[in-house]
Formats: structure tokens, sequence, C-alpha cells
């Protein structure tokens, strides 16, 4: 196994930390009689940025408290920096130690491991000792220098790599991931070249209002693309459309309301109502960001504070078995319903916050101790009127969720410009996608009209995060399913604080100074 903690290039720009270490209990896997044992935990931890949010990542490296510094677990929390994968837990066990003095894979023929496993430089050495010396200063805002093994593994290519030089070379420019077999890199090398040649054929068609380009998801596996997750038992249903039911409510637009006084452009981004683009990885929870996008901003506009939610907690937590009283199925990453995930909320009168309960983007276990950043009482209300009524609703009410169709192959690489596919569905039923909707206009070069919509697929995807949607004829269902948050008795924790742009004004409301011409 390569060195976890010296064999990566950390991101740049990040804040490092070197922490001594400390005696820790080193716990055995669960379920085993073995006692615990002392061993001394050997942290790296830091922020970066890497084009989709600040997240912070740590591993800690638990070794015997012998003075051999033999490895007994590894620890990493955060992004997996082997493969370059999305927010991750990660706990290593160690059963085997060489201590031979030259270390080689199962692709050398064998050898030791104790160059491996030698305490890292970028760490500080146990009390009282220095070995392997301390992370050196550095003039990059106090982000240690990478050392020597750190620069040859960025520099080094993929270790499967010669089949595919474009995908090579795509890897290398900007390293996605490191296959882990032959098999994983032939895959995903013909997957690379199929985004390839679609994004080249389409974008050399002449007239076309959008352009497609080889984002992070350009050699992503089909059951790995976001929307492909579904409720089991239900294989190929919509996951994020639902129908009104009896009894919900409507919006109303203000009496006597003429569509020809709507601005002709709405954009709520960089608006206490709007929050960052997030990321929801290989995990098919578009369901519970649509449904936190949406209570966010109506949080915003109750109280004044922008408050990050947290969509763990739904993933976790808001699950539902499809007999539930005649409800829609959540199934954290297998899909489900914003109204679904809406009902637990407001069931509950609380939500987490992100930094208290930190997305993951697996299923997990629910933390029913989560303390709340904010309580509240309230509904969901369905936006209807269609185009005019949508537009009428998010100068009023702000950001709010919608379903799209983004099941074709254009969705997942689409990179600016109008989108306008044919082949959209519009019917609710056929709706697979839930996003935020964040304002709509003209574009200036064309005139074409859309909505302007917040995916959760990272800012390295579309236009900084967002995808410009065709409102002619019918913007992929956008205008099927609006749902936004009317609350009442929110209180914000102290913790949670308040934002800094306070409520906003009868003015803000009506869309002063977020409309242009």
């Amino acid at each position: 196994m390569g060195d976890p903690l010296g064999g990566a290039p950390w991101p740049a720009g990040g804040l490092a930390t070197a922490v001594k270490p400390r005696p820790h209990p080193h716990p055995s896997p669960r379920p085993s009689p073995s006692p615990a044992v002392t061993a001394h935990a050997w942290v790296r931890a830091f922020k970066a940025d890497a084009g989709y949010g600040a997240y912070d990542t740590s591993y800690t490296l638990y070794v015997s408290a012998d003075g051999a510094d033999t490895p007994l677990r590894l620890v990493a929390r955060g992004q997996n920096l082997w493969s370059e994968g999305h927010f991750d837990a990660t706990v290593a066990e160690y059963t085997g130690w060489d201590p031979s003095p030259a270390f080689a894979d199962e692709d050398d023929g064998g050898g030791g491991d104790s160059v491996t496993f030698a305490v890292p430089p970028d760490c500080l050495a146990r009390a009282g000792g220095n070995a392997g010396g301390a992370a050196r200063p550095s003039a990059r805002g106090g982000l240690p220098l990478p050392t020597p093994a750190t620069l040859i593994a960025g520099a080094l290519p993929n270790r499967h790599a010669g089949a595919s030089p474009a995908y090579d070379a795509w890897l290398h420019a900007a390293p996605h991931r490191r296959t882990r077999s032959v098999a994983e890199y032939a895959s995903r090398a013909a997957a690379f070249e199929a985004a390839a040649a679609r994004v080249a054929t389409h974008n050399a068609r002449p007239g076309v209002s959008y352009q497609l380009g080889l984002n992070h998801m350009a050699d992503w596996l089909p059951h790995e693309l976001p929307g492909n997750a579904v409720v089991e038992g239900a294989p190929g249903a919509a996951l994020s459309a639902a129908s009104p039911r009896p009894g919900d409510a409507w919006h109303a637009a203000p009496p006597g309301f003429d569509p020809a006084t709507l601005p002709p452009t709405l954009d709520w981004r960089g608006s206490p109502a709007d929050s960052p683009v997030k990321d929801q990885a290989m995990c098919g929870s578009c369901w519970a960001f649509g449904t936190v996008g949406a209570l966010e901003a109506a949080v915003w506009r109750a109280s004044g504070a922008q408050v990050l939610l947290s969509e763990q907690q739904l993933v976790d937590c808001a699950w539902s078995p499809r007999s539930y009283a005649g409800k829609s199925p959540n199934a954290g990453c297998f899909g489900g319903f914003q109204t679904t995930a809406f009902d637990w909320l407001f069931a509950k009168g609380a939500a987490s916050s992100e930094a208290a309960y930190p997305y993951r983007g697996v299923n997990g276990l629910c933390d029913s101790d989560a303390p709340a950043a904010v309580s509240f009482k309230g509904k969901y209300v369905w936006v209807g009127g269609g185009d005019d009524g949508l537009r009428e609703a998010l100068l009023r009410k702000g950001p709010m969720t919608v379903s799209v169709d983004a099941a074709a192959d254009d969705f997942a690489l689409y990179r600016s410009g109008v989108y306008n596919n044919t082949a959209c569905a519009s019917k609710l039923k056929r709706l697979d996608h839930a996003v935020l909707i964040s304002g709509y206009g003209r574009d200036p070069a064309t005139g074409a009209a859309y909505w302007l919509v917040k995916n959760t697929w990272s800012r390295l995807w579309g236009e900084g995060g967002y995808v410009r949607i065709s409102a002619e004829p019918d913007g992929c269902g956008i205008t099927a399913q609006p749902l936004y948050l009317e609350l009442e008795d929110v209180v914000v924790s102290e913790e949670a604080g308040a934002g800094e742009a306070g409520r906003p004004s009868e003015e803000e409301e009506d869309g002063v100074g977020l409309a242009s011409a």
C-alpha cells in the first residue's frame, strides 16, 4: 500500500496543520473481543477549495506507542486523496507489517513496508524528538512546502496509463482520480472517449445554443451518475417528482397581477437567499439538496439569517417506505422526493446545520442527537400559473425547488449557454432530478428566454454550478413542480448565527435590487 500521508499532492492553497502525536486508545474493529491498545495518533489536517466549496480533510494514522511506529489504523475524513474522490469517511486496518528496508507493491514482486510508513515529514515528531523532520516553513500562507515524495507522486502518470493517450492527458492535466486496476482504467477510458466524442460532435454543429465540455464527470460510469440512483423496488421511476395532494397549499399572485410588470431579468445569485453551490457527489440525494435549498431560502426570508443546513441529516434520517401514510418513498442515496422530506422536517420542527451534520455522500445511521440550528413551523406551497406564475413567485419568494429531466447525456456534460434539448421531458412523472431555481432572463446574444437553475454537481459543472435552461417550449419540466416554503415561529440558534444582510425589506421582497432590465 502506498504512503497515504506523503504519496499524494496536497491541494494548492490549503491551510495545513501538523499536529504532535498524543497517546490515544486504538479501538479494535467491532465486534472484536480484543482489548484496546495504546497508540500514537499522527494527524495531517487542512482546509482547501478544489472548485466546489471549502472543505476539511484529515488523515489520522495510529501507530504503536512502543517506539517502533508500527501502523495500526488509518482514518481518513473528507476528500479521498488516494482516488481524488468525493467526501467520504474511510477506515483502514493494518493487520500485517514487514519492517524490511524497501517497499514494493504487488506489481513489483514483494518487498517491505518500512519506507512507506516512516513518519511523514509533514507531521511533527512524537513528543521529545523529531523523527523525519517537521514541516518546512513556506512562503505560501503557511502551507508546508511539498516533500520530494509528494512532488514525485504528483508528477507520475497513472500506473495503468498507456492505452488511451487522450484520457491520460486529461487525468494528468487535472488529477481527477487514480484507477485501482487495469479493468477500471479500461472502463473509465472508454467512458471518457465516448464523452469526448459526444462533446466534439455537439459543439461542431452550427447554431447550437449551448456547449458541452469534459468536466469532472467525463469518466464516470453510468451507475455513478447522480441521476441514475433508483429507489429499491421501483427501478426507472422518477425520483424527484411528486404530485400535489388534496389540501396542499397553492401560491396565489396578488390581486390584479399583470405579467407585463415583471422585470425581464431576475437573478438571486450572490444574495443571502441563494446558498452556495454544493456537491451531492456519487449519491442520488438531489431531493435532499432541493429540500434544504428551499428551506435555507425560507429561513432567510423569515428571519434574515443565512444558515447553511444539513443535507446529510435528510439522507440518514428522512427515510420512508412506499406505503408510509400514502407518501412517496425516500431512500437516502437511492433517491427520494422533496415533499416527503418537507413532511419529515415539519414533523420534526427543526433542522441541523451543515457544520454540525456534514455531508458525506453515503447512506449512514441517523444521528438523532445532532443539535438543531433552526426551529420552525410551516408548510410547503405549490406554484401554478405556468411561466408567468413561476416568475411572479420567484420575484416575491426567492429561490425554490423544482424538478427537471436530467437523463440526457448532454445534461451531465453541459458547460455553457442556454440548454435547449428538444428531447427533454416535461411531464411531472418523467422528471428525475431535483434542483433549485434562482431566477430567469433572456440570453443577451440570442434573446432566448431561460430559467436560471442551480445544480448540485459542484462548481466544476456548467456555468459555475448553474445552468440556463430554455423556457421555450417547456423548460425540461421546470414549471411542473415548483415548491417553496412558508415558515413561522422561526428560531435560529446562537451557534448558527445570523446572516449579515438582515431580513429582506418590502422593496427587496418585490424584487428591487435583484431584478435588472
